[in-house]
């Protein structure tokens, strides 16, 4: 799950050199069709970090251009990876999607455990070769599919529309990271709200929801209770509420 502060900074220099090596990297290394480049981007981010929610996290973690920085140094000289969690994770790689062309957008998904609100943050990337927005987990190294004999790959909406019971994970011949976290994010955190954060891309954000009644429900987030309407309003920038059904 991701750690509530996310206010995230993108002030990327004009480090030529920078984003010309990771661009290196994923044309050399990753010489793939692009549903298949996408994959191979995430395992990249999930392999070049480690999932630590630290003081050394709270340095960096939310300021994209250097968590780049620290990816590349670590892909580079495999010393000191970077310590990030979902969220800055899925901002990384969204950038580097965005280096080559590749259209994606953060999604937020919610747990709600005795009043208190979790949130995961995740990725939904859109792959021209099969017209598909496809959910990928760079903090689990995953994908999110329909069942795990179709192995078909969910959006944001059908996931959260879906019957939970029939939503899987693949890694895609990957490595797995926390399995069993991501198993309770399948099991718990589809039923509240999906989050659309496009105010990172500069439009409004959309939340979609499945009954009016969720926004007025009483949740803790950190150290407040806010209703579940005021801390969307918070974390998505007031964004457009569409009920789904």
């Amino acid at each position: 799950m991701s750690c509530l502060k996310q206010k995230f900074i993108l002030n990327w220099p004009e480090n030529l050199k920078n984003k010309q090596a990771l661009k290196e990297i994923i044309f050399s290394e990753f010489s793939l069709p692009q549903t298949e480049q996408v994959k191979a981007i995430r395992n990249w981010v999930n392999t070049n970090s480690s999932h630590n929610i630290d003081g050394e996290h709270d340095q960096y973690a939310f300021q994209i251009h250097k968590v780049l920085e620290k990816l590349l140094h670590y892909h580079t000289t495999r010393n000191s990876p970077p310590h990030l969690s979902c969220g800055p994770r899925s901002y990384a790689m969204k950038e580097i999607l965005k280096l080559v062309g590749v259209q994606s957008r953060v999604i937020d998904i919610f747990q709600v455990l005795d009043g208190v609100v979790n949130p995961h943050t995740l990725l939904e990337v859109y792959c021209n070769d099969t017209d598909r927005w496809i959910l990928q987990d760079p903090d689990f190294n995953t994908e999110y599919v329909l069942t795990a004999e179709e192995s078909l790959p969910l959006s944001s909406k059908s996931a959260f529309l879906g019957n939970k019971s029939r939503i899987h994970y693949s890694t895609n011949g990957y490595q797995i990271e926390n399995k069993q976290n991501c198993v309770n994010t399948i099991a718990h955190c589809f039923d509240q709200c999906v989050l659309h954060r496009l105010s990172y891309d500069g439009n409004r954000s959309i939340a979609f929801i499945r009954d009016n009644m969720v926004l007025n429900n009483m949740v803790i987030s950190g150290d407040q209770e806010v209703t579940f309407r005021q801390f969307l309003n918070q974390r998505g920038q007031n964004p457009h509420i569409i009920v789904l059904s």
